[in-house]
């Protein structure tokens, strides 16, 4: 089973405000002035439109804060808040499909893809009447939760259609398309087609360097995914490069924990691990399990991958047992999120069958040749 590289889906950035909802005129009585109770109950309604505009929207900006420090409780409550007030809105706006949007992908981060699917798909609705940037970002999230449960051709159907729309109206080489382009490499990653996923990569790449500092984080995300995919090329070198010059941005940035950390940690083990720099590897994949056990849980299946890709190791090194240990605690969590049939899962099950028995196993003085499969994300 090939190594899992970390290759993380991202949102489309939206901080602009949402447009105001337009004031719905009172209607005028065919005759007469207007009465004293059309002019009273008007104004209420207005200021109640304003009042859960402003509410939703607060709570939006509190759902990104909580998100990008990866305190998913919180952004979970605050998107939840924002759906309930969005709900007092007229359609049209875009409060009301970011709302069901961000408690989508809240959702989805922690791999409660059901649920997800199920926001996710009404922001795509909503945002059909609120303009083609709307639906342009809507259509992405929903692409994201298509690739992580192997809808791919759901995923690269939305992705382009998003693409489309965001060159019509700023172009090729504007920077709201990095995040559509650094998703589709990673479509591309999870099919196992590094090479046609690194010509979205480097596009997205350029793009970012020409709008940003080379030590902004969002330029550090897009390097890293690079380096994923030349590690699924066989570009060691370069993909070492790139991942670890991601890593020192995200240090810089984030301090010792954060989920960008724990990825590019799983993909420079999943380097030494090619490299058979054993002892290195799980430095790295135990640093980055550490921190994926801390911030997502023990049954998220981005534990899985970490927990598969330090097996393997532990497998070549001739500790069978922790082997044997890591990949079913891995298998547990992929079924769990995934179902038995996914990629993902049969192949850690194949992982896991390859193993000898505990009591006939007699360690080699050289490493193990077998093929196990190791992940970069």
């Amino acid at each position: 089973m090939p190594r899992i590289a970390s290759y993380h889906a991202r949102s489309m950035s939206r901080r602009s405000p949402p447009r105001p909802v337009p004031a719905v005129p009172a209607r005028r009585p065919r005759r007469g002035p207007p009465s004293s109770t059309t002019k009273r109950s008007s104004a209420p309604d207005r200021a109640a439109v304003a009042l859960a505009e402003s509410a939703a929207t607060r709570r939006l900006a509190r759902c990104r804060d909580a998100l990008a420090a990866c305190r998913y409780a919180s952004a979970e409550l605050h998107a939840r808040a924002a759906v309930r007030h969005a709900g007092a809105l007229p359609a049209g706006g875009d409060v009301p499909w970011m709302a069901e949007g961000a408690l989508g992908t809240t959702l989805r981060v922690v791999a409660r893809y059901a649920e997800a699917a199920v926001h996710l798909r009404r922001a795509v609705r909503l945002a059909r009447s609120a303009g083609p940037l709307a639906l342009a970002s809507a259509k992405n999230a929903l692409g994201m939760l298509y690739k992580y449960t192997g809808r791919w051709s759901d995923a690269a159907r939305l992705y382009r259609e998003a693409l489309a729309a965001l060159e019509a109206i700023h172009g090729p080489r504007d920077a709201h398309l990095a995040p559509i382009l650094h998703n589709l490499g990673g479509l591309e990653h999870a099919r196992g087609r590094f090479a046609h996923g690194a010509v979205y990569a480097r596009r997205g790449l350029a793009i970012r360097e020409r709008a940003l500092d080379r030590d902004d984080v969002r330029v550090a995300i897009d390097a890293g995914a690079l380096g994923a995919l030349l590690l699924g090329q066989g570009k060691l070198a370069e993909a070492e490069r790139l991942c670890r010059r991601a890593l020192a941005v995200f240090e810089r940035t984030y301090g010792p924990y954060h989920l960008e950390i724990a990825v590019a940690c799983n993909n420079l083990g999943a380097i030494a691990d090619r490299r058979n720099r054993n002892s290195e590897a799980q430095v790295f994949y135990r640093r980055a399990l550490r921190i994926k056990l801390r911030l997502l849980g023990p049954t998220h299946p981005d534990v899985a991958i970490t927990c598969n890709n330090l097996a393997v190791v532990a497998d070549k090194i001739g500790c069978t047992a922790e082997a044997r240990r890591l990949y079913l605690r891995a298998l547990a969590a992929l079924e769990r999120a995934y179902g038995p049939r996914h990629r993902l899962t049969r192949q850690c099950r194949a992982n896991l069958e390859r193993l000898p028995p505990v009591e006939r196993r007699v360690r080699a003085t050289a490493p193990a040749t077998r093929t196990r499969a190791k992940w970069a994300e």
